[in-house]
């Protein structure tokens, strides 16, 4: 009585005797007992066996059909012609192959059939796979189907898979779970895939915005970090934002106001309507204290009160460095000397005497 063994050898002598057969590679076949048996036959002999072609030229050993993965019909074209042969899913898209499904298996037909195939990205536990396949097939393995026509790249499955994406919003940052690319167009940084939001996936982003800073010639904006805002002087305008005609508004101008005599300085340099809220008396645009506009005692050099000698003292000193403006005409000379002797000689009421 024949033995399923000595039958396979058989079978597997006379295909290796005969050129006719063509390539020919280890073969995996499985026995009545469940186990699977190495011959080295060709992939059509493999298949009438109901074995699982290792691929040309593959040797039998000890591992060849050990854990044997699941296989399913793998459509090859060559030369115009496709050939079916049963393997894994892996050594079809090794070959450049179509595969039909797990389990499924070769016939007459299974290799000219109608339906168009593409690349489909198989999520897998680490990366992404892909096989051509028909988008029906792609949708039974969970898989994103990239189109008809389309064959699988080195690029074709990036960022398939889903995973966190952290957005600046002009509340925060926030976390969305989407695709890299989709994340690319919201502006966001992608985490990785597979990755989920938690409260520390998206640490705070520190984004470019507008920053309005005073320079000679008037307000200039520049877009720049909110720290590189703040050591030139500027206002940040937000994250995000740009610089359009609108966002660095012309400041309002500035003047002398002299404030009242409860202040602690009697004259500073602010707008009009600062200057009313303070109660002081504005003195114009472009005005400035130096002109000493806010004395109503111009004689009061030192700003005691008191019309006295330390006066003549603190005069001198501020007629020396051109800062003795007592008769309020923009420039210090002869006849601010003048001004002050007679207001020194013949103080009013705001003088004190």
């Amino acid at each position: 009585m024949c033995t399923f063994r000595w039958i396979v050898c058989c079978l597997s002598t006379l295909i290796a005797g005969s050129s006719a057969f063509g390539q020919t590679g280890a073969c995996c076949v499985p026995t009545p007992s469940g186990a699977s048996t190495c011959v080295v036959m060709t992939a059509d002999a493999c298949a009438a066996a109901g074995g699982t072609y290792r691929g040309d030229g593959v040797p039998c050993t000890n591992q060849t059909c050990t854990n044997t993965a699941l296989t399913g019909a793998c459509c090859i074209t060559s030369g115009g012609l496709a050939t079916c042969i049963q393997t894994t899913q892996a050594d079809c898209a090794v070959r450049g192959g179509v595969f039909h499904g797990i389990n499924s298996s070769c016939s007459n037909t299974i290799c000219n059939s109608t339906v168009p195939t593409g690349a489909c990205c198989i999520p897998g536990a680490i990366t992404v796979h892909c096989i051509v396949t028909t988008e029906a097939q792609c949708v039974a393995y969970n898989g994103t189907y990239r189109g008809n026509g389309t064959t699988c790249s080195n690029s074709i499955c990036a960022s398939t898979l889903p995973g966190a994406c952290c957005i600046q919003t002009p509340n925060g940052v926030t976390c969305i779970v989407t695709t890299e690319a989709n994340c690319g167009l919201h502006n966001g940084v992608f985490r990785g895939a597979g990755t989920e939001c938690s409260n520390t996936i998206c640490p705070t982003l520190t984004r470019n915005g507008a920053c309005c800073i005073n320079s000679r010639t008037g307000v200039i904006c520049v877009v720049t970090s909110p720290a590189d805002c703040q050591a030139r002087g500027g206002i940040f305008r937000g994250s995000g934002t740009s610089c359009t005609n609108s966002t660095c508004p012309t400041p309002a101008p500035t003047g002398a106001c002299c404030l009242p005599p409860t202040a602690n300085a009697l004259c500073i340099v602010t707008t009009q309507a600062d200057c009313a809220a303070r109660g002081g008396r504005f003195q114009g645009v472009n005005t400035t204290c130096k002109s000493r506009v806010c004395n109503e005692c111009p004689c009061d050099m030192n700003y005691d009160g008191i019309v006295n000698d330390e006066d003549i003292h603190a005069f001198l000193i501020a007629y020396h460095e051109g800062n003795a403006d007592v008769n309020g005409d923009g420039v210090t000379d002869q006849n601010d000397i003048a001004a002050f002797l007679h207001c020194f000689n013949s103080p009013g009421p705001a003088c004190g005497r």
